[in-house]
């Protein structure tokens, strides 16, 4: 009797080691030793899975930082600023994202899962389906592009993961599943029908747009887009653009790019030239450079620190502007003038990182500044 049980034990053991390796495989998609189909829809998922896609997924989601330039009722420049997140496609430095990310932006800044910041260019826009393709300079930068999957192959009830940085929280995941495919949806703002959506109840909120939709095997299968909100709550009805229909539009603004020289760098300041009648007006202790004016917010000489000018003086008959920064040498070049600096500026590509000596009033400063692309 007890060589029967201890038979029976020994059986019931191997079969539950045949259906934890078949669990086991279906989730690990490099052993390529099972079919897709092969798995019922019924297998366990733990958190060693998920931790397992979102390990996988992660080091190719970024957070994109927004800022929008206007003018208030006083003229004056204030800056808007919103957040997404977008998807590595390149080591090359393309990401894929929504174009309501990045919608009339002056300046794009790509914040990525390392904590390093750089500033990015737009490829181009497909306003109609809600994609955009943006740049950034891969040098120096350890890029892992995204898996991307296929999307027609989809079921309503399979498990998703969508991450992104909603609210500026970095990296944020949340599960669900597949609630509906071939959805369509309006736009307001443009008036424009999006069809062929993925509808999915893991939650998306602002800040998640641009980031992946992601299958247990860590595929991208769509881009999270949007959500249904009659009370401006998230009710558990988000949408994704179809990973296919995203690489169709992607490959071909890519095609389409621009020629890199007409992609021209900028520190994001207005200046005019430091000479030595204007210095001695001033009574400064140099006699030339480039003394800023005005420093754009969100560009990279505004995160770099660098100051414009903050009151009038005048000497004689003369008004002079005054107390802004002045920038006398940039990777070891000496800045004579203005022209000197925008000539120096014209030789890097957005994304380059320069060492920006300046002073501000008579104390010398070092500090370094990664420059964008033109807006």
């Amino acid at each position: 009797m007890g060589n029967k049980k201890f038979l029976s034990y020994l059986a019931v053991a191997f079969i539950a080691s045949i259906i934890t390796s078949t669990v086991v495989l279906y989730f690990n998609p490099d052993s390529g030793l099972v079919k897709k189909q092969e798995v019922t829809v019924f297998s366990t998922i733990n958190e060693t899975n998920l931790e397992w896609v979102y390990n996988k997924v992660s080091p190719s989601v970024v957070q994109i930082t927004t800022t929008i330039l206007e003018r208030n009722y006083f003229l004056q420049i204030v800056p808007q600023e919103g957040l997404g997140s977008g998807i590595v496609i390149s080591k090359k430095g393309y990401i894929l994202t929504n174009y309501h990310v990045i919608k009339n932006a002056d300046f794009l800044r790509v914040r990525l899962p390392d904590g390093g910041t750089t500033y990015a260019s737009l490829v181009g826009e497909d306003p109609r389906n809600d994609i955009a393709v943006i740049k950034i300079n891969p040098n120096g930068l350890k890029l892992k592009p995204v898996y991307l999957g296929d999307s027609s192959k989809l079921k309503v009830g399979q498990l998703v993961l969508a991450v992104g940085n909603p609210f500026g929280l970095d990296l944020t995941a949340s599960m669900g599943i597949i609630s509906a495919l071939n959805r369509s949806i309006s736009e307001k703002n443009t008036n424009t029908v999006i069809n062929g959506m993925i509808q999915t109840d893991a939650s998306i909120n602002p800040g998640n747009s641009g980031g992946p939709l992601l299958n247990m095997r860590g595929r991208v299968i769509g881009i999270n887009t949007a959500i249904l909100s009659p009370n401006g709550g998230n009710i558990g009805i988000g949408f994704a653009i179809s990973i296919n229909k995203a690489k169709r539009i992607a490959e071909k603004l890519i095609s389409q790019e621009p020629n890199e020289r007409d992609n021209q760098a900028v520190m994001g300041i207005m200046g005019i030239t430091l000479d030595k009648n204007y210095s001695k007006a001033l009574n400064l202790s140099i006699q030339s450079g480039a003394l800023i004016i005005t420093v754009f917010p969100g560009s990279p000489a505004y995160v770099a620190g660098l100051k414009g000018v903050d009151r009038k003086v005048i000497i004689g008959n003369e008004t002079y502007p005054a107390g802004g920064d002045i920038i006398v040498k940039v990777d070891g070049t000496k800045i004579k003038s203005m022209q000197g600096l925008i000539k120096v500026i014209s030789n890097h590509s957005p994304g380059d990182e320069l060492e920006i000596e300046f002073y501000s009033g008579n104390k010398l400063y070092k500090t370094k500044l990664k420059l964008a692309a033109k807006p």
